[in-house]
């Protein structure tokens, strides 16, 4: 993205906003190879927005770059410690680099006020549990935050064949659309935290329907040049959340954590494990 187009997107969001917004600059893309990210980090901190990035490490960065720029967040996503275990989930990933890097993040950024807010995020399916402490040793060692959520269905396209059985490789991943919709029933709600609170943006500043479709779906119009309540309108209206709401999808792809106790309580015992017994 241009640091024009990037600046233009700040005041315009903050104003709308009224200053209640914060950046993510991360969706479907490896940030760390922008080779201008701490400029356009050091922008939303010019303009006093909290920005965050999340990466999969498996690129090498000069980290010292991030040392004088603010990041409210830094996720970085692993799902297993050694390279067999880590392909599963991560396709054509090394674990290698993602293993390098946190050392020399460690290392670089270990003194820095952004670190606190490091946090390894292992996301957990069937075939990669049994490295789940290695990983969380290793973090603790580095001083890093750990914690594990379920791998699920990625796009929104594979969440709804997962309604009706397991699309081809994907079997490994327990937390699936159809396991989430046998615990949740008949139960449906149209709040939705990933359309009612968040926006992407591609990298001229067109916003589509929501965070989990394909980064190659059609674009609804450009940020700059509609009005944020006019962008919601067309977001909600839409087709994609339509079929979401209906199918219960947004529920699973939000981890039920915004519903009831008795939803949530529902969806994780239909899980066939804690994650809370792996850490």
């Amino acid at each position: 993205m241009d640091l024009d187009v990037f600046e233009r997107i700040c005041v315009k969001a903050k104003d709308e906003t009224k200053g209640n917004c914060r950046f993510g600059l991360y969706n479907w893309t490896e940030p760390t190879l922008h080779s201008r990210l701490n400029e356009l980090i050091a922008i939303a901190n010019r303009h006093a927005i909290p920005c965050g990035i999340s990466s999969n490490l498996n690129h090498y960065y000069d980290w010292s770059l991030l040392k004088s720029v603010d990041l409210c967040n830094f996720t970085i996503t692993v799902s297993g410690f050694t390279q067999k275990t880590y392909a599963i989930n991560h396709k054509g990933g090394r674990i290698e680099p993602v293993l390098k890097n946190l050392v020399d993040i460690s290392s670089i950024l270990g003194d820095s006020p952004s670190y606190k807010n490091i946090q390894v995020r292992y996301l957990v399916h069937r075939d990669n549990k049994h490295e789940v402490s290695s990983f969380k040793h290793l973090c603790d060692r580095l001083g890093l935050a750990f914690s594990v959520y379920h791998a699920y269905y990625m796009p929104i396209d594979r969440m709804f064949e997962g309604l009706e059985g397991v699309p081809d490789g994907l079997d490994y991943i327990e937390y699936s659309p159809k396991l989430v919709r046998g615990a949740i029933g008949d139960y449906r709600t149209s709040k939705c935290a990933l359309r009612d609170g968040q926006v992407v943006l591609d990298v001229d500043g067109n916003f589509g329907v929501c965070c989990v479709e394909s980064p190659s779906a059609p674009q609804i119009a450009n940020f700059l040049d509609t009005p944020f309540r006019d962008m919601q309108k067309a977001r909600f209206a839409s087709e994609l959340c339509t079929k979401c709401i209906d199918q219960g999808i947004n529920v699973l792809a939000t981890y039920a954590q915004y519903e009831p106790q008795s939803v949530q309580d529902a969806v994780n015992s239909s899980l066939p494990f804690d994650l809370k017994s792996l850490i």
